[in-house]
């Protein structure tokens, strides 16, 4: 595989799982009482009663460097008091990389887990949980205080 390519979602986790773990800066941020559904890069995503949309959680830095690249890149963030979720999904299917490939690559290095019936790979990163799984030649990272905290958001 292109070591371009896989620096360039290397640095996508590295980024995502800083973001998250920065969001105890924010505050108590209380939100209303009914889970909500976004969508995010063509991925749909619980967001939990009380989970805000934070801006500041998300940096652009990353985002530009994927786009720089050729890359489709939505990222979302969410702050419920100290807890802090960034959620990027990365759209590779204008290259030919299949899902596996991609999938195979990353989860080397970190533990392949299922969550929600999801199957992917998770890893520790700077304090941060963050797992990550490609399907539909979307990439999708989610970096959070827990793995019980990424289950909260991912809809199989």
């Amino acid at each position: 595989m292109n070591r371009k390519i896989i620096a360039i979602f290397a640095l996508l986790i590295v980024a995502a799982g800083m973001s998250a773990v920065s969001a105890f800066d924010l505050g108590d941020i209380f939100g209303g009482g009914e889970n909500q559904t976004a969508t995010i890069g063509g991925v749909d995503f619980n967001i939990p009663a009380g989970y805000e949309n934070d801006t500041q959680t998300v940096s652009s830095q990353f985002t530009k460097a994927f786009e720089s690249a050729g890359y489709k890149v939505d990222a979302a963030g969410y702050a419920k008091g100290s807890t802090g979720v960034v959620i990027a999904v990365v759209d590779y299917s204008d290259f030919e990389i299949s899902d596996e490939e991609i999938q195979q690559e990353f989860a080397t290095g970190g533990n392949t887990t299922t969550i929600n019936n999801i199957t992917g790979a998770s890893t520790i990163d700077d304090g941060a949980y963050v797992f990550s799984y490609a399907k539909d030649y979307k990439y999708v990272v989610i970096s959070a205080d827990s793995e019980q905290t990424v289950s909260e958001f991912l809809i199989a």
